[in-house]
């Protein structure tokens, strides 16, 4: 029995031995075997096809032979230093090759064989360095391949192509890495809550259009619950794992068998997707996919988190023009509802709100009331629209109840699941979900609410609220600047009728000539008819004709009165069509007995034709009368036959041009703009307002009034006024 479980052992050992010769003869570099000692115990075939060099020549120190000289040395020292301490020897020297009797660099590796931790032999190869190299440079060459990849993929995502193409690119690079592989990204929603497709190149177009929109959970697929979990999950086969329960069938069809997903995070840490490998059949991880997985999910965060920042700075930037566009908007605008209604038309065809509605609250304070300044962009929304306007808010009360009574924005993600939103049929039967709602501040009071709605829950988005928070702000500014500039026109009304009751209190005398002028030719007209009467045959025809000139002087009176109560009534400004001749030839009817008194002679040099201008009468008389006295004024000292006042019309550019020139004492240099700065006068006993107020007048008017020195003694002021037809057009 001992005798043939030796036999067998033999024939064991010899199959054994026979079978490793077979193997060792295969391989393409030279395989040797040595004892404790050293010495060679074995060659395999290469060693003699490559050197020439037999076993029996080679035993002892014969291979020596065939080392280069200069490496003989350099190898025994290597070796002999691996005999002495056990460890592994690893030297480069050059070999004969007796194809060609030339020498090859090769690489010896000598590996220590221990039992119970003795060397009992040692086993070792020798390689071409020329093999070794070529299989480096491939590899080389394919990680030079991978880098130039990811470099490609890096720049699209510098030059701002679309996420979609960015990660195709990247999916495309990582299953060039390994044969059998598909790749896929796929995003986490917005909601934190759902997959959405984000790149699948290889993948059945099937397969992704069903998997975009999945729920994530704790077994919701590889990808699905690698976004849940935040942390890999390695799925071997599809088709007996757990996590595929719900998506096996479609696997399946797909053809799909195994799935690796590993999460992909942001900077911060937050989950932004997933990154996933496929296989058609079952497989589980080798170790060599962690470096692409490393590189395609640093990559995707990195393209990820970029697109995310782009769409946020375009956003900010759309917010920030759409500020400034309301800004000026509201700022134009003439009342509250005209600007409550280009806040809600901007804010919503800019921010993508499908309805907006703007709350008043009601004369007593008591309640809000739904203005009728409201603004959509979808159909559909007259059932909720009737509903509000039906509606009354106490404060706290619904929506626009609890901003007025918070006096801050207030969100609401979806209306339908509100308890305290009384139009919650409305919503529903309109699809209506989001609300926000914003107060308008006027100091401390709300003035207004508005509110905005979406047709999707949504979660508060704070930069939206601040920036329309900001708009809204715009609003009270405007209002503000509306009643402060209402004040100032009535102030300056105040004053301009101020400075026309002084002017008329200088015109006494003229006003009371143009008065007595026809009130004396009615009152000798009247006595010529009573004589003429009184004759037993009066001369009808004559009388006829003087009661004709007592009508026209009344007339004539009439007139003169009309304007000087015009002049003396305190009323808002009134803007109609007007001819500028027409307003100079009246101002000057008022100031020719006031001149004769002076003796000043009035001269006019009137255009023919001049552009129609839209003003007030009565407040372009004032400036007309206040630039006269004026300039007679300026000649009380200059000699009686120099005293000349100069009123002429013109067309500058299409404006209509009226100047009054004096040639009175003038204005020192650099006074020119001095002289119409409020309470500044010339004149003893002077308000040193009357300039002043006529150049808020005629600015008021879209004109300019300036000075010019004339080339002579004197100074001209001048002053244009637009033609009515520019500004309708403008």
């Amino acid at each position: 029995m001992n005798q043939q479980a030796r036999a067998r052992e033999k024939t064991t050992a010899l199959a054994a031995e026979q079978h490793f010769s077979l193997l060792v003869d295969a391989l393409p570099q030279i395989v040797w075997t040595a004892n404790a000692d050293g010495a060679i115990e074995y060659f395999n075939q290469h060693w003699f096809d490559y050197t020439g060099i037999s076993f029996e020549e080679a035993h002892g120190s014969g291979w020596q032979s065939a080392l280069h000289p200069d490496d003989l040395q350099i190898f025994l020292d290597r070796w002999n230093k691996a005999l002495r301490t056990g460890e592994n020897c690893e030297v480069e020297f050059r070999i004969r090759c007796a194809s060609d009797d030339s020498y090859h660099w090769q690489l010896n590796r000598a590996l220590p064989w221990k039992e119970n931790g003795q060397v009992t032999k040692w086993v070792g190869t020798i390689t071409d360095v020329d093999l070794i190299v070529c299989r480096d440079l491939t590899d080389r060459k394919q990680e030079e391949a991978f880098r130039t990849g990811q470099s490609h993929v890096l720049e699209m995502i510098a030059r701002g192509e679309p996420l979609e193409s960015v990660l195709t690119s990247l999916m495309l690079l990582i299953e060039a890495q390994v044969e059998e592989m598909l790749c896929s990204i796929l995003l986490l929603s917005d909601d934190g809550g759902h997959v959405r497709h984000g790149a699948a190149p290889s993948l059945p177009p099937d397969y992704v259009k069903a998997v975009d929109g999945a729920p994530i959970g704790p077994k919701n697929g590889s990808c699905g619950t690698a976004m849940f979990l935040a942390k890999p999950v390695i799925v071997t086969d599809i088709f007996t794992d757990p996590l595929w329960e719900d998506y096996r069938g479609l696997a399946e069809a797909s053809g799909l068998r195994a799935c690796w997903s590993t999460p992909i995070f942001s900077g911060s840490g937050k989950v932004l997707g997933s990154f996933a490998m496929y296989y058609r059949q079952p497989q589980s991880p080798s170790g060599s996919e962690a470096k692409l997985t490393e590189v395609a999910t640093h990559i995707a965060g990195i393209a990820i988190e970029h697109q995310r920042a782009e769409e946020e700075r375009r956003r900010a930037e759309d917010q920030l023009t759409l500020l400034q566009v309301i800004t000026m908007e509201v700022a134009a605008a003439q009342d509250l509802p005209s600007a409550l209604k280009v806040v809600l038309r901007r804010v919503c065809e800019t921010t993508g709100w499908v309805l907006a509605q703007a709350w008043i609250p009601s004369a007593d304070g008591f309640v809000l009331e739904c203005s009728q300044t409201w603004f959509t962009t979808a159909v559909g929304l007259e059932e909720f629209r009737l509903g509000s306007e039906r509606t009354r808010f106490l404060p706290g009360m619904g929506l626009p109840g609890r901003v007025w009574s918070a006096k801050q924005a207030v969100w609401i993600r979806d209306v339908t699941l509100d308890s305290n939103f009384p139009r919650v049929q409305e919503a529903e039967g309109t699809g209506l979900k989001s609300a926000l709602g914003i107060p308008i501040l006027s100091g401390d009071r709300v003035i207004a609410v508005i509110e905005f709605f979406l047709r999707e829950p949504e979660d508060e988005d704070e930069h939206l609220v601040n920036v329309i928070t900001s708009i809204a702000a715009q609003l009270d500014m405007a209002i503000e600047r509306k009643h402060a500039e209402d004040e100032l026109r009535r102030t300056q009304g105040q004053l301009a009728h101020v400075a026309r009751v002084t002017t008329m209190g200088e015109l006494t005398a003229s006003i009371a000539h143009e008065v007595n002028q026809p009130l004396g030719a009615i009152v000798g007209n009247a006595d010529i008819c009573l004589d003429w009467l009184a004759n037993e045959h009066p001369d009808l025809s004559k009388v006829a004709e003087a009661i004709e000139d007592i009508s026209r002087d009344g007339h004539r009176a009439s007139e003169v009165i009309s304007r000087i109560r015009g002049l003396a009534k305190k009323q808002l400004p009134q803007k109609i069509t007007l001819d500028i001749n027409e307003v100079a030839r009246e101002a000057q009817a008022l100031v020719n007995h006031e001149a004769n008194m002076r003796g000043v002679t009035l001269l006019t040099e009137f255009a023919a034709e001049l552009p129609i201008v839209s003003g007030d009468r009565v407040q372009l008389q004032q400036v007309l009368l206040n630039l006269l006295m004026n300039g007679m004024d300026a000649m009380t000292t200059t000699e009686r036959q120099q005293r000349r006042l100069t009123i002429s019309t013109g067309n500058d550019g299409g404006q209509a041009l009226v100047s009054v020139c004096d040639c009175g004492v003038g204005v020192e240099q650099g006074q020119s703009e001095q002289v119409f700065k409020a309470f500044h006068s010339t004149k003893s006993g002077g308000m040193g307002m009357g300039l002043a107020i006529s150049r808020s007048i005629i600015e008021a008017h879209g004109g300019r009034l300036w000075l010019e020195p004339n080339d002579g003694p004197g100074v001209t002021f001048k002053f244009t006024l637009p033609s009515s037809v520019a500004e309708a057009e403008a």
